[in-house]
């Protein structure tokens, strides 16, 4: 064996042997594996997605029940867009509600 993956050695890599970097590889493939598989699941039974479960844990594990628009967006790496869409959808199916600002 020459150490060679993806036509770069070992010394390419620093920090990381072969092995490891292998390693790596595997349980990077088998969370987005996971996570792929989890988030159908939840689509399927519950008609929700991984990141809606990740928004609502948000708001229930928050201290006032609630938090700004833009901290989640920040939290769940969302855009403001995507996250306003997100919120208007789970309120529509009663699971969260926009309050005004204090």
């Amino acid at each position: 064996m020459n150490g060679l993956i993806g036509g770069r050695t070992a010394s390419d890599m620093p920090g990381l042997d072969i092995a490891e970097l292998r390693s790596w590889q595997i349980f990077l493939e088998a969370a987005l594996r996971v996570s792929a598989a989890l988030n159908a699941s939840l689509v399927a039974h519950h008609d929700l997605t991984l990141i809606d479960v990740q928004l609502l844990d948000i708001l229930n594990t928050s201290p006032t029940g609630s938090a700004r628009m833009g901290d989640l967006g920040e939290a769940l790496l969302s855009s403001p867009g995507r996250t306003s869409r997100m919120i208007g959808r789970l309120e529509r199916r009663g699971l969260v509600r926009r309050g005004g600002q204090p």
